[in-house]
């Protein structure tokens, strides 16, 4: 057994509420990508962009859908804040879309979406990933303390 002796110590009245931490499931992530390289490759990243935007609209999911383009601009090339800096056309990018929709269907969906542009897509996208992943939400409340019943249990292994 283990004993403390505490010296010293102050302390103040116990407050009425607590904070407590809630956490519940907030619908599913569809996360998607796909890279295109070559010549025009930031061309054929915005409109294989404008084409999944659309084509979510038109399937009408209701998420607020995402869509990035990242590309040699963000990795190769540094950029000086004082100059004005345009990515160059012929490189390689990768478009990027998520979503969070209440059903894992509606994800897989968009995951979908962004797959079959592989074959209906601008012209040599490649390099494509896809994933639906539960998303949780938290929120710190307070509780009345009366209502809890706080323990505390030690185990040594």
């Amino acid at each position: 057994m283990i004993q403390l002796l505490v010296k010293g110590g102050k302390g103040k009245k116990a407050p009425q509420k607590l904070k407590a931490t809630i956490c519940c499931d907030n619908g599913f992530m569809g996360e998607a990508e796909i890279s295109y390289a070559g010549p025009n490759a930031l061309a054929r990243a915005k409109l294989a962009g404008e084409v999944i935007s659309e084509r979510i609209q038109i399937l009408g999911l209701q998420g607020q859908l995402r869509v990035e383009i990242i590309g040699a601009g963000s990795v190769h090339f540094s950029i000086d804040e004082s100059s004005s800096y345009e990515l160059p056309k012929d490189g390689d990018y990768r478009v990027r879309t998520s979503a969070i929709y209440p059903k894992r269907y509606q994800a897989q969906q968009m995951v979908d979406e962004v797959m079959s542009l592989y074959c209906c897509g601008p012209a040599a996208g490649g390099g494509g990933r896809g994933y639906v992943t539960p998303q949780s939400s938290t929120a710190s409340i307070l509780v009345n303390r009366e209502i809890v019943s706080p323990n505390v249990q030690v185990k040594i292994l």
